[in-house]
């Protein structure tokens, strides 16, 4: 029976295990060990000595052989996809076209875009008008704005003007923001305040600013605090009132009536801020006797240190600039540069001065009649006949309003011609400002802040009565005057600046605005 069985299991080797048959049956008798029948049925895992259970086909495809390694798997499916058949691409040939044909085709080319663009721009301008013009009546303007551009501010001043101001249908549109120069409102409004209880003096004062007979940012600022002495002098202490708080208000309205005469000057600001903050200062219990002669003393001190011994100090240091043969060119007329040039020719320097006047004020005269008296050597001429008279001069001086906190002067309209035509032709322009001109305001240009003048002034022409072209202005209804009285000097057409403190360049001036404001006056 153990041989028959060992020949079964030599038969059924080969069947199961194929190339592994021959091996087995070189084996002798007695190595062969009998093996158990193979269970049939699913489920059952065969014996010890028989064969493997085999997998479907299906996994076995499935199923990475283990012994290759990847690489060669990747290979083999890059081979698989190239044998894939690839689309071709038949490149189409394009007709050759000749020189004349190809320009022709670019020209209709560039015709057909811009006719496109033209059309995409007129959509978008349209669509853009359309909103801007609906969004601008809706919402106010934005960006910066100058003070006369706040309605609140505006209604503000209308409430407290002591005379009504009438619209002025024929202004300028780019200066329309400006206080429009008003002279039939005004006279008629001097008498009812007389009647009102307003002191005759200031009224006299404010009639004086409104017909330019005092001008000049010193002139109005002397003038200005002359009558707040005598205003102090008059004044009477209600009962059951305090000096302090009644005479400010009563300071108040006299300065709402000299604004409605004319803008104040920064020179009348700075005054009047001193001024109020030195009422402020004072003790309640302080006699009214004493108080006003403190406040009197105090106005007298300020003249003297700050407008007297500041242009005298100004005129030593800016007439040691002025050296012997030089021809010095000045414009319209400034006390601060009269005194310069009297200190000067004071020293025995010889020198000689063109005056440069314009119209419709022609200050300029006022300074030719004051050189001649003194002495000095001088000539008169236009602005116009500015760019032919400048290669002669050695340098140019001229008088300021204002020093504003940026390095920009404010002077008389037309200083800037002046300005600019000496930059081009390379020649030093020194400015002669005292200290209590200096502002903290921030200008870039004149038209933001300036003040507006008589237009009928520039209808007329003085001393040609024959000229009546402009007389009827009026009634031309495209026709507007525009009669600025300010011009601004932007810091690179300035030299230097001389002020009571010294020569000091126009970046300088914050620096001084800085060191009044630790040590104020």
């Amino acid at each position: 029976s153990r041989g028959a069985a060992g020949e079964a299991a030599a038969t059924s080797a080969p069947k199961a295990e194929g190339s592994e048959a021959p091996k087995a049956a070189e084996k002798p008798e007695a190595d062969l060990e009998p093996v158990a029948p193979e269970a049939k049925g699913p489920g059952k895992p065969a014996g010890d000595g028989g064969a493997p259970p085999q997998e479907p086909e299906d996994e076995q495809k499935k199923a990475p052989k283990k012994d290759e390694p990847e690489g060669e798997q990747q290979k083999q499916k890059k081979a698989q996809k190239a044998k894939k058949p690839q689309k071709e691409f038949v490149k189409k040939e394009k007709p050759k076209l000749t020189k004349a044909e190809r320009r022709a085709l670019q020209e209709k080319q560039r015709a057909a875009k811009a006719a496109l663009k033209g059309e995409q721009q007129q959509k978008g301008s349209e669509k853009k008008s359309e909103k801007t013009s609906s969004a601008a009546l809706s919402r106010p303007r934005s960006g910066p704005q100058s003070e006369f551009d706040n309605e609140k501010k505006l209604q503000r001043h209308k409430r407290k003007s002591l005379v009504p101001r009438e619209t002025q249908e024929k202004s300028v549109e780019l200066f329309s923001h400006l206080p429009q120069f008003d002279n039939k409102t005004l006279p008629k409004s001097f008498q009812s305040l007389l009647s009102g209880g307003m002191h005759p003096e200031v009224v006299k004062l404010g009639q004086a600013y409104a017909n330019l007979s005092i001008s000049g940012g010193n002139a109005r600022c002397l003038a200005m605090l002359a009558i707040f002495k005598l205003v102090i002098q008059d004044y009477n202490t209600p009962a059951g009132k305090s000096l302090t708080r009644d005479l400010t208000n009563h300071i108040n309205v006299i300065i709402q009536f000299l604004i409605d005469c004319r803008p104040l000057a920064v020179t009348m600001g700075n005054a009047i801020r001193y001024f109020k903050t030195k009422i402020g200062s004072i003790d309640p219990s302080t006699p009214d006797m004493e108080a006003k002669k403190i406040l009197i003393d105090t106005i007298d001190q300020y003249i003297q240190d700050k407008i007297i011994d500041a242009s005298d100090m100004i005129a030593d240091v800016a007439s040691s600039k002025i050296r012997e043969g030089d021809v010095i060119l000045t414009y319209a007329f400034s006390s601060s540069i009269l005194k310069t040039f009297k200190a000067a020719h004071e020293r025995g320097s010889r020198f000689r001065v063109i005056v440069v006047d314009s119209r419709p004020h022609f200050e300029g005269r006022k300074m030719v009649s004051k050189l001649a008296d003194i002495g000095i050597s001088c000539t008169y001429a236009y602005i116009t006949s500015l760019s032919y008279i400048m290669p002669q001069v050695t340098s140019v001086f001229i008088g300021a309003a204002s020093a504003l906190a940026n390095g920009t002067v404010v002077s008389r309209v037309g200083a800037a011609a002046v300005a600019v035509t000496a930059k081009a032709f390379n020649i030093p322009v020194v400015v002669c400002c005292e200290t209590y001109k200096f502002s903290h305001r921030v200008q870039l240009d004149a038209i933001t802040h300036n003040e507006l003048g008589d237009p009928d002034a520039l209808a007329e022409v003085k001393g040609r009565p024959e000229i009546t072209c402009l007389q009827n202005w009026n009634d031309l209804p495209n026709l507007r005057l525009l009669n600025l009285r300010y011009d601004a000097l932007a810091e690179k057409f300035i030299t230097m600046i001389a002020t009571e403190v010294g020569m000091i360049p126009p970046s300088s001036v914050p620096v001084i605005l800085r060191e009044y404001n630790a040590f104020p006056f």
